[in-house]
């Protein structure tokens, strides 16, 4: 019986072999329908907007007859989905595609590491032997002090006064070389610790980044032969800007006035941009391109609730405040380091920059290849260089005697509309020293371009109430306020200049209330009367003095509050 049970066994054995081989000479001779494969896009041109850019990276792959799946990595990991367009060369048909993102490790994150790690353990073992150093001079200096005290402790040999002496001189000067030194190791300590700290915060931040966030793209082709392949990928993504600013040096005012258009250029999709074409534009990209139709504005009746009422006129005063301080904000100030000067190896970039005017936008084309980090931090590109001619430009002082006793000297551009600029930063040099910064505004309506320069401290400016010409009557049911200003400017310098003046006074909004200029007033070059600014345009001679009298007279019911 064991012999037929043990055939059988060898039998089902046999089969179950012969089965599998056959399953196995199969599936090899069945043609393989997808052959998976990944490969890296690289970023071949840029172009930055004001916020956010459009990416053109292209990858090359290698892909059988037939189907295909390929995996493309290295997108950026936010990626405006809807605007992602995928080309591509050669024998081949993308049937579909999906994006998602993945977290893919950096190849040189090891060699880093183990450098920081190298550097970190070099200045944690000087930092030891320094403290040891500095240990061994401590113990020096107690047998220093113990020697001496026994040098000096009376004894049947009493010590003579010049021994007593060159002990003493002996004792000090050791003294002060051990101390010396000690200081100058526990500055070393001090260094040492500072070193070792920042490369353990380096060393944390490549051991916590050693995987990055990347978008990847997986492709499904058809390919009628095989052969390579190059897919081209444009996409937008909001991780990007780029900020224009401006450096203009002054020679002197009978010299032309160089102005320097730069951009601010930064990044953080998480991949970096290796020499890759960069364009800035102007324009900026959105979901929705809907001009604004209006619709009827329909009246209806409503009955007033006096507590809305009340909260809308306190918002309505909180926006005026807000307007009023918009309109009169000083410029802002941003510190800057290493571009306050304009180097010849900047200025030479500027030859490499097209500038176009598109339909929507101005494009600033760079023919150089640039390597923009995706960690976020910024580079600065020179874009273009102007000069305005001394016919274009016009030095004013201007000085606001209510708000700032000081005097500004301003400058005022024309023709300069064929610049293309942009709001933005000014930093402002004087025969290549750095006088500080003001703004450009564009969007002003006047045919100038106006910046401040800075303040002058040799022209002198006082406002002082006139008392004799300054009260408040009572006449019936009405009461009438009088304020007069006397103004002064003095002109310390040694040549002649000219200085604008502005002066308000106050403009009614009700019909109770009546404002009217003073006999005295001096005759002003303009009076703004619906905003209340009177301007005098005076030219003060050197160390001469130029005075200025305003007065108003305001007319007001006597129950009635006023801000005078």
């Amino acid at each position: 019986m064991w012999y037929y049970f043990y055939g059988h066994t060898l039998i089902i054995y046999i089969m179950r072999k012969n089965i599998l081989f056959a399953a196995a000479l199969l599936m090899t001779a069945l043609p393989c329908t997808r052959a998976e494969q990944s490969v890296t896009a690289k970023t071949k041109e840029a172009t930055v907007f004001l916020s956010g850019a459009e990416l053109k990276q292209e990858a090359v792959m290698t892909l059988r007859q037939g189907e295909n799946e390929v995996r493309v990595e290295g997108l950026a990991p936010n990626i405006d989905r809807q605007s992602l367009r995928i080309a591509l060369g050669g024998q081949a048909v993308l049937t579909s595609y999906d994006y998602t993102t993945d977290y893919l490790s950096r190849p040189s994150a090891g060699q880093r590491v183990k450098m920081l790690e190298d550097s970190l353990q070099h200045f944690i073992g000087r930092k030891e032997q320094l403290q040891q150093e500095t240990a061994t001079i401590d113990e020096m200096l107690d047998m220093l002090q113990t020697g001496m005290n026994s040098a000096l402790t009376p004894t049947e040999h009493t010590l003579t006064t010049d021994a007593i002496e060159k002990n003493l001189t002996y004792f000090r000067n050791r003294k002060n070389q051990l101390k010396a030194e000690r200081s100058r190791l526990q500055q070393q300590v001090k260094d040492a610790e500072e070193r070792a700290d920042a490369y353990r915060r380096q060393l944390k931040e490549e051991q916590s980044g050693g995987k990055k966030r990347c978008g990847v793209v997986t492709l499904r082709l058809n390919a009628s032969k095989a052969g390579q392949c190059t897919t081209v990928l444009t996409y937008y993504t909001p991780s990007a800007s780029w900020t224009p600013f401006y450096d203009m040096n002054i020679q002197s005012q009978s010299e032309p006035v160089s102005l320097t258009m730069k951009a601010r250029v930064k990044q953080n999709t998480g991949i970096d941009w290796q020499k890759a074409r960069l364009t800035l534009s102007t324009g900026q990209p959105a979901r929705q391109h809907d001009a604004p139709q209006l619709s009827t504005w329909y009246l209806r009746t409503r009955q007033p609730y006096y507590q809305d009422m009340k909260r809308s006129k306190s918002t309505a005063r909180i926006v005026a405040y807000e307007d009023a301080a918009a309109a009169g904000e000083p410029m802002v100030m941003m510190a800057m380091a290493d571009e306050d000067a304009v180097s010849e190896d900047n200025a030479s970039v500027a030859a490499y920059v097209e500038a176009e005017e598109q339909t929507l936008s101005r494009d600033y084309k760079i023919n150089l290849p640039y390597t923009i980090e995706g960690n976020g931090k910024e580079q600065t590109i020179v874009l273009t260089e102007h000069k305005a001619q001394t016919a274009d430009t016009k030095y004013t002082y201007l000085t606001v005697p209510k708000l700032d006793g000081g005097t500004y000297l301003t400058l005022d551009i024309s023709n300069w509309q064929q610049w293309g600029l942009l709001n933005g930063e000014v930093n402002i040099t004087n025969n290549n020293v750095f006088y500080g910064q003001s703004r450009i505004n564009t969007t002003t309506t006047g045919g100038t371009l106006s910046l401040t320069i800075g303040e002058d401290k040799q022209i002198a400016v006082k406002r002082e109430m006139l008392q004799d010409y300054s009260q408040t009557k009572t006449t019936g049911s009405s009461k009438t306020t009088t304020r007069a200003y006397k103004i002064t400017v003095t002109n310390n310098k040694n040549q002649d200049i000219s200085v604008r003046l502005q002066e308000p006074y106050p403009v009614s909004t009700d019909k109770s209330i009546s404002v009217e200029l003073t006999d005295g007033t001096t005759t002003a070059a303009n009076n703004d009367k619906d905003h209340g600014i009177l301007t005098y345009e005076l030219q003060v001679k050197a160390g001469q003095t130029e005075t200025v009298t305003v007065g108003y007279q305001v007319k007001y019911p006597k129950e009635t509050e006023i801000n005078l």
